[in-house]
């Protein structure tokens, strides 16, 4: 049988496209913002895209 569902789908799927030591910054960066991690990777690829 396979694993149950993760509460967060979209959080669950970039823990699993980053290297653990970027995550961990992500989580770090999180606990002072409030934001969820897929929020934070949005605001990261806007910036990331205008340049």
């Amino acid at each position: 049988m396979g694993r149950p569902p993760a509460k967060d789908p979209i959080s669950y799927s970039i823990k699993i496209g980053l290297n653990k030591e970027l995550y961990e910054k992500v989580l770090e960066y999180n606990e002072k913002t409030g934001n969820s991690i897929a929020e934070t990777v949005r605001e990261a690829l806007k910036i990331l895209l205008k340049k």
